[in-house]
């Protein structure tokens, strides 16, 4: 047993009973790294711009724009999804395939929201994936078993890596399994009443090898990740809480002419205050205005 993934979550428990609703911020970060992982070479910004503005970035390749208009659209789906109560339970056949419909649902080659009909290959880890005939029982068995929650006692992110883990292994659809995968994951996070699960740069190696002990049932480098994952999230949300009242700006509007690279110098070296979304550095006024008054006393 890790003990780093039961210490975790107690300081999850903390963030969450002080931490305000999730952050937009989170939501397009969220959108964009997951894309990331799929093969998306858009930047948080076009990110930002796609979604929030309606506006598709220059220069960027239409498949790359579809994905991420459409992981947008499933990932509303999650943040849409109803509170649990006394029937609804924690996920359910219908919502994955509604998942898989969305966020595959302008690539009809991917057969959007049916399960797969052909062998796949051995994943990553050597695992087989489920035979087509048996798709349907072992989505069926995985809702089953991950509808009622964690079980007494049990620790949250464990059992979220676990789910990870079974519906890999499963890899019901012809393409779009790992976005679906943490999709469903989200929908259990955000049931949790937890920010969704981010897989920021930094991150991006180790959630690839985690992803594969995953499906071999070995959970504890998953789970670890998905904690400090939910930690990173409940920190920025913090500090966009700080933000408050003030209009958040990207660092580059702000660093102009001969201060630009004395402002990118202070933000790397953590005396101007800065905010990260995605491949974004963001700022405020105040926080320009606080870094020079220190800086000239």
């Amino acid at each position: 047993m890790d003990a780093s993934v039961d210490g975790l979550w107690p300081q999850i428990e903390r963030e969450r009973q002080a931490a305000p609703a999730v952050a937009p911020g989170l939501e397009l970060e969220e959108i964009h790294t997951s894309t990331a992982l799929a093969g998306s070479a858009l930047s948080g910004s076009d990110v930002a711009a796609l979604v929030d503005e309606g506006r598709v970035p220059g220069g960027q390749s239409l498949r790359d724009c579809i994905m991420a208009a459409d992981y947008a659209n499933a990932a509303a789906f999650v943040r849409r999804a109803p509170a649990v109560g006394n029937r609804q339970g924690f996920v359910r056949v219908d919502e994955i395939v509604a998942l898989h419909a969305r966020a595959l649902g302008r690539s009809p080659e991917a057969r959007p929201g049916v399960w797969r009909r052909t062998t796949a290959p051995p994943g990553p880890s050597g695992v087989v994936a489920s035979p087509a005939w048996l798709i349907a029982r072992d989505v069926g068995t995985f809702a089953d078993r991950f509808a009622t929650g964690p079980p007494v006692g049990a620790n949250p992110l464990r059992w979220v890596a676990e789910a990870h883990g079974r519906f890999a292994r499963i890899h019901p659809f012809s393409a779009g399994n790992g976005r679906v995968t943490r999709l469903a994951c989200n929908l259990l996070l955000r049931r949790l009443g937890l920010p969704p699960l981010i897989v920021r740069a930094h991150q991006r190696a180790s959630y690839e090898a985690a992803r594969r002990t995953g499906e071999v049932r070995r959970l504890e480098p998953l789970a670890a990740l998905i904690g400090r994952s939910l930690l990173d999230s409940y920190a920025l949300m913090a500090d966009s809480g700080d933000a408050a009242g003030e209009r958040l700006r990207s660092l580059g509007s702000f660093a102009q002419g001969p201060h630009r690279a004395a402002l990118y110098k202070a933000a790397q070296r953590g005396r101007l205050r800065t905010l990260r979304r995605g491949s974004a550095l963001l700022t405020t006024e105040a926080w320009i205005a606080d870094y020079l008054n220190r800086k000239h006393r």
